[in-house]
């Protein structure tokens, strides 16, 4: 109840926030659009697009100590096949999970669905996004459990699941750089140019599990988490960073970083109490994009970066995402 809660909240914002952005533009556009000279605006309304992603997504606890061993989990669906359709400046996306290479490892569960959208004013953009995961297995059994062997299928966990959701707006300072162009290519960037980027996103991140997360040969070294079983984890981040586009004809590459920090307040359960804390967490990520635009094809290769730290008492959950993406598409006018 209380995610589809958290899920009905964000839809509402993304809804009045779109709403807003559309009047703003309107106000102001007309002495922030991007130059002419530097960046073409597509007349196309309409855009279809597939694409088939790899997404390396793992969960690593850590000992900040270093006496105990690190613990990684993650889900058999590394490839996922996708479609998204854009009207304007706003795009809705599905992907579906494709049949893991190594079956054996177990049945991972998930569902991912975004929404976004990009203005001229500064290349300004807003970003609403939901993944649930369900069904991880161990990734390094040889170091967490007594005798292994590595003919041995890794250990899976049916029940451990994580939802990560979020609303993100994102801005580049400069009209001669249009991240619609590298991104959404409804927009085509005609000369180099790069701008500094600010990044502000709300993030939600929740972790369950039916029983210990921690192998019985590690639980010494983390006391703190061996009977953790659930938690939310709400971070509300600012990032600074910077974006730069290369253009060679109808081909570019577009390299966009950010690096700051978030506020995190958490709420999980844990030796059967209800606990909460507010700390300090850090933020990266990273985005190259290499593509070919041209007036009713695009297509475009892209590699993403991002990590999400949950200090959970003395020890680390690092949820580290890597996402490469190959896709292209048509306009239609």
């Amino acid at each position: 109840m209380k995610r589809l809660l958290l899920i009905i909240i964000m839809i509402i914002g993304f809804n009045a926030y779109v709403k807003a952005q559309l009047k703003l533009d309107t106000l102001i556009k007309a002495g922030q659009e991007q130059d002419s000279s530097y960046v073409f605006h597509y007349p196309h309304k309409l855009s279809v697009k597939t694409y088939l992603s790899f997404r390396s997504f793992s969960l690593k606890i850590s000992d900040p100590d270093g006496f105990g061993n690190s613990i990684v989990y993650k889900p058999n669906t590394p490839m996922r096949l996708g479609v998204v359709v854009g009207y304007k400046g706003v795009r809705m996306g599905l992907s579906f999970p494709l049949p893991s290479f190594y079956p054996d490892r177990g049945y991972t569960k998930n569902f991912g669905f975004f929404i976004n959208t990009q203005t001229s004013i500064f290349s300004w953009g807003f970003d609403f996004y939901f993944l649930r995961t369900k069904g991880f297995f161990m990734a390094n059994p040889e170091l967490n459990i007594p005798n292994w062997d590595d003919s041995q299928t890794e250990p899976f966990r049916p029940d451990i699941k994580t939802i990560n959701a979020g609303i993100a707006t994102h801005v580049v300072f400069s009209r001669k750089f249009s991240l619609k162009a590298a991104t959404q290519q409804t927009e085509k960037q005609l000369r180099n140019a790069g701008g500094i980027a600010l990044d502000l996103a709300i993030k939600y991140t929740g972790l369950w599990n039916d029983s210990t997360i921690i192998p019985i040969s590690q639980q010494p070294y983390y006391p703190d988490i061996t009977n953790y079983q659930k938690g939310g984890f709400l971070t509300l981040s600012l990032a600074p960073g910077y974006a730069y586009t290369y253009v060679l004809k109808d081909w570019y590459s577009t390299t966009l970083a950010y690096l700051g920090a978030g506020l995190q307040t958490q709420s999980y359960k844990n030796d059967n109490k209800r606990q909460w804390a507010m700390k300090i967490q850090p933020k990266f990520k990273f985005m190259q994009i290499i593509g070919y635009n041209i007036d009713k094809y695009y297509a475009n290769i892209s590699f993403t970066y991002e990590t999400n730290l949950v200090k959970i008492n003395d020890t680390r959950f690092n949820s580290s995402y890597i996402n490469f993406n190959i896709g292209g598409g048509m306009r239609f006018k």
